[in-house]
């Protein structure tokens, strides 16, 4: 049923057929506004707006469809009835195909038609303002949605500025932090040529390891700061004290074993001191943790270490040994996987290359390989292209190349190590 209310504005010369028409739609429900003249009919337009316009085409002045073409551009989404006995059916098609009119109604009309008429035409005003309101919204909405991704590009980009300027001033910190840790290294060298040698190989060692990219950001970072610090634990004490621990630790009265046991502890104390190094001290207290349970303070035992301090352990070891550079490094690879991480003392060797390595070597099968090792000879294909050169340091990775080269039709199955 139509609306009540829904307004139709009907334009003829004729009185009586404005009357005619009118009486025929008023029993409807239809809210008729109806008026001689086209002038006032655009005027009419101008204030209200309605779902429906019939008009007769011959009337003096202006004709239905220049009336039409003009109240089209006032009320776009009204539909327009033509009512004519004049014009051919060519023209009133043509004006239909353009949009000018919705339909037209010959002359005489029958009553059902032009209620039929009417209310298609309706149908088609509610249809088509339904469908100019859901545009509306839909340009509201991309015009909020666009807004948004504006507001959200801008936020990102001031983000991603703060973010850049943050980390800016986080790597200016870091590298003011390590410049005054350097600083602290170089004093203690001149309060103790001892200590001071023991933490510059320390620092070496692991920027060497955490430079290879190989360890999480993070844990590099940690690694990085806790070498600065490890040493730290044994200033204040007796020099002579000092050099038992250097010379013969395995040989330690009781009273010094609990003094060196403790060491890392009174590190880790120093590490406290600066702020968001709560990891940092943990890393440094376990740098004489055994990856099979058996060192101190705490007894921890493999992915029970923290990551960072797996690598420094490897480091502290070297630096505090006693022996000759070629018997530290070989204690090293005989305690791999008792005393360290085997997968850390892979890195401790590939990132330090310039270290002298054991003399001693022996032929194993490519099966035999394990983390650690070092290469004793040039490894090369067939064709004379290098595999990899000697004093390369056996990482997992390596092995599992070097085992594929099974397919590569290597000269032989064996290699030479150093033991």
């Amino acid at each position: 049923m139509p609306n009540a209310s829904t307004p139709i504005l009907i334009v003829d010369d004729e009185e009586i057929v404005l009357l005619a028409i009118a009486e025929s739609l008023i029993p409807e429900g239809y809210r008729i506004v109806r008026t001689t003249s086209p002038f006032d009919a655009l005027e009419i337009l101008k204030r209200e707006e309605f779902a429906v316009i019939i008009s007769d085409h011959h009337m003096p002045g202006m004709t239905g469809l220049e009336f039409f073409s003009q109240a089209q551009h006032i009320q776009p989404r009204a539909s327009r009835i033509l009512i004519t006995g004049v014009l051919t059916l060519k023209v009133v098609v043509d004006a239909i195909n353009k949009g000018e009119i919705f339909r037209f109604i010959a002359k005489p009309w029958i009553r059902e038609e032009l209620l039929a008429t009417v209310k298609n035409a309706i149908h088609r005003f509610e249809l088509v303002s339904k469908n100019a309101i859901l545009e509306e919204q839909t340009r509201e909405t991309n015009s909020s949605l666009r807004q948004t991704c504006d507001e959200l590009a801008k936020q990102n980009a001031i983000l991603t500025k703060q973010l850049s300027e943050r980390e800016m001033t986080f790597e200016r910190a870091d590298e003011n932090l390590e410049r005054a840790l350097d600083l602290a290294i170089r004093i203690l060298h001149n309060l103790s040529p001892t200590l001071g040698r023991e933490a510059s190989t320390i620092v070496r060692v692991c920027q060497a390891m955490a430079a290879t990219g190989k360890i999480p950001e993070k844990e590099a970072f940690h690694l990085r700061m806790a070498s600065y610090l490890t040493t730290l634990g044994k200033i204040g004490i007796e020099e002579s004290q000092l050099r038992r621990f250097i010379e013969s630790p395995q040989v330690l009265r009781r009273d010094d074993l609990e003094v060196f046991h403790n060491l890392p502890i009174y590190a880790q104390l120093y590490a406290s001191g600066f702020q968001n190094f709560e990891q940092v001290g943990l890393v440094i207290r376990s740098s004489h943790e055994r990856w099979d349970g058996q060192g101190f303070p705490d007894g921890l035992a493999g992915p029970q270490i923290p990551l960072a301090a797996r690598y420094l352990a490897v480091a502290v070891a070297y630096a505090e040994s006693p022996q000759s550079r070629e018997a530290s490094l070989e204690i090293i690879r005989e305690r791999m996987g008792s005393a360290f991480w085997p997968d850390a003392v892979a890195l401790f060797f590939e990132a330090n290359p310039r270290l002298s390595l054991p003399p001693k070597t022996r032929e194993v099968n490519l099966d035999e390989i394990s983390p650690g090792q070092v290469l004793a000879e040039d490894l090369r294909y067939p064709s004379g292209a290098m595999l990899m050169p000697k004093g390369t340091a056996l990482s997992r990775q390596a092995i599992s190349l070097l085992q594929k080269t099974r397919s590569l039709d290597l000269p032989k199955r064996t290699i030479l190590v150093h033991a």
